[in-house]
């Protein structure tokens, strides 16, 4: 609906080269209301005028001097190009040829002369109504094209987000597939080796990187490469050196942040760190990092991709490099639970052998003391008889003498093989460790070793199960006497107070325990001895379980002029109330 305001409000130009003429329209167009009015009697300056003002109507009379009518309409539409101007021709021709030529040239009605000024209002009102009308609809069809467009264009954004979507969930499910082919990898047992092999087939990334799991030291302050795809021997060397040093890395970063790390290495001018050199004199420049973790959210090591160039993970390298760290921690516990396992199992088996060993020598030692005694009787009544001489005499008696060893020996073997009652009581150590010498005495001296012994007079008692401590001293006595060169061995055992506890001490002249080692003897398994017989690498392990157990401790030290010291502290009986140690039995010492 056209508002009365906005037709007033309209602007006119009267081009007409009779003065009175357009003075008179002036007047009643004012009169009417309208007040926006421009009037010329030059038709060339009426062009210049049009353009400037641009007006809404325009009363024009068709018959003037230099440019008519027609001139004038034909240079208001080049000026207006693809706009129609509204013109309103003044004429007194009654010729229908002129009035059809003009609405050609771009009329839009016709007054005649003499003017009706009633109809010249009533003209003027109906085209500038007709104008406004016009404008509004070019208004609005120009917010439905504007409104089209937009509409057009979310409908093109939408699609394409559609398209992305699908996509998105086209490549999520082969992601859920290619995880559930990974975890029944797993769950059939496979390595992280087998599974980073096989992620490696689908997922491009990892494809074109190199890439290695860096596993955290126990001690929690170092890393080591346990796994590795593609990385040089050498590499994998500097970086395990580094980590020593305590030198940071990108591994350090990522345990530090708890989060991917994603370090870009810049020009070899701007390097901070050696780390950041090495990487990228390998020819490596960029490096992700992401921790790997177990059971309670505990570190267990790092995955890290090396590439060579600049890359920066998009949303799915993202999600990939988390799936692979919770994966490999997974592997990880599993696989040292399966070697938790195993070394249990052997010393499970370990403990079986033993067991059997215990009821064997029972057995052999009844059936040697048996005979043994028989004959020692026989020698004893020949030798009280006086039926010999002399030479003859002293050998019974020396035969005597051997039976009765034999038979202590047979009774010490008996005993130290006897199912343990885990019950402590106060006890007598050097009598304890003077048994085991005893025992071991035939075997060092068929090999050339000689042993040397020191008790410490009036020694306080001690609180221990007696059959484990004696395992203690023939352990660290064979674990001496194995140490030993082939010439010229020597072992020493002294037992003194020192420190509030009764100390046993136990050193030998070998070569000592080479540094690198230091921190693993006393590990379940672990031995330097090639001879499987003689190697099993629990004598240590169930040693310093015992100890433990019983409430001391067991130090080792470079004894001076080369070889080991071994010292074990065991509380004075004084300080400690007897009871029962949590032990296994003699059958099963090795689980210690």
């Amino acid at each position: 609906m056209i508002e009365e305001r906005d037709i007033l409000a309209s602007s006119i130009l009267i081009v007409d080269d009779e003065p009175t003429n357009a003075d008179l329209l002036e007047m009643v167009l004012k009169q009417d209301g309208f007040h926006h009015i421009q009037v010329t009697t030059s038709s060339r300056e009426s062009v210049g005028i049009y353009e400037k003002i641009r007006p809404d109507l325009v009363l024009l009379d068709l018959r003037m001097p230099d440019m008519d009518g027609f001139d004038v309409m034909a240079a208001i539409r080049k000026i207006e190009k693809d706009q129609s101007p509204f013109i309103i021709i003044l004429t007194a021709d009654s010729d229908p040829h002129v009035r059809i030529q003009a609405l050609k040239a771009g009329a839009k009605d016709f007054l005649s002369k003499p003017l009706n000024l009633s109809e010249v209002l009533c003209r003027c009102r109906n085209l500038l109504e007709m104008k406004l009308l016009h404008n509004q609809l070019m208004e609005k069809k120009d917010r439905m094209q504007q409104m089209v467009q937009e509409r057009t264009a979310e409908l093109w954004t939408t699609n394409a987000l559609l398209r992305e979507e699908i996509a998105e969930r086209e490549e999520f499910q082969v992601w859920l597939k290619k995880q559930n082919e990974l975890l029944e990898m797993i769950g059939q047992g496979g390595g992280l080796t087998d599974c980073i092999d096989h992620i490696r087939n689908f997922w491009k990334t990892l494809s074109e990187t190199s890439s290695c799991v860096h596993l955290l030291s126990k001690e929690g302050d170092s890393f080591r490469v346990g796994y590795q795809w593609g990385l040089s021997a050498d590499f994998i060397d500097k970086l395990d050196n580094l980590s020593q040093q305590g030198e940071s890395s990108s591994s350090n970063l990522a345990v530090g942040r708890d989060e991917m790390v994603v370090d870009i290495f810049p020009e070899p001018d701007d390097f901070t760190s050696k780390y950041s050199r090495l990487v990228f004199e390998e020819g490596y420049a960029a490096v992700w990092s992401i921790p790997i973790k177990g059971k309670e959210n505990r570190i267990l090591g790092t995955l890290d991709l090396y590439f060579d160039r600049p890359h920066h993970p998009d949303k799915i390298d993202k999600a990939w490099m988390h799936r692979i760290s919770q994966l490999a921690g997974i592997v990880l516990e599993r696989t040292r639970a399966e070697e938790k396992l195993s070394r249990v199992n052997s010393q499970l088996l370990h403990s079986e052998k033993l067991s059997a060993m215990g009821k064997l020598s029972a057995s052999i030692s009844h059936e040697f003391n048996n005979p043994i005694l028989g004959i020692r009787n026989v020698l004893e009544q020949v030798a009280r008889e006086n039926v010999l001489d002399d030479g003859l005499q002293e050998l019974s008696l020396l035969a005597i003498e051997e039976c009765t060893r034999v038979m202590k020996l047979a009774t010490r073997l008996r005993d130290f093989f006897k199912p343990s009652t885990g019950v402590t009581k106060a006890m007598v150590l050097e009598r304890a460790v003077e048994d085991m010498v005893l025992l071991s005495l035939p075997d060092l001296r068929k090999n050339g070793i000689e042993l040397d012994r020191f008790y410490q007079p009036e020694l306080p008692k001690v609180f221990a199960v007696e059959d484990q401590i004696k395992q203690v001293v023939l352990n660290l006595i064979q674990n001496a006497a194995e140490a030993l060169p082939e010439r010229d061995g020597k072992i020493e055992v002294r037992v003194i107070k020192e420190k509030g506890c009764v100390l046993l001490q136990v050193k030998d002249n070998g070569s000592g325990i080479p540094d690198d080692i230091q921190d693993q003897i006393f590990e379940p398994f672990f031995t330097t001895k090639k001879d499987e017989v003689k190697g099993t690498g629990l004598g240590l392990s169930v040693t310093y379980g015992i100890v433990n157990n019983h409430g001391g401790h067991i130090e080792h030290e470079r004894a001076e002029g080369g070889g080991t010291l071994f010292s074990v502290y065991l509380p004075i009986s004084g300080n400690e109330q007897p009871g029962l140690i949590n032990t296994f039995a003699r059958a099963e010492r090795s689980l210690v």
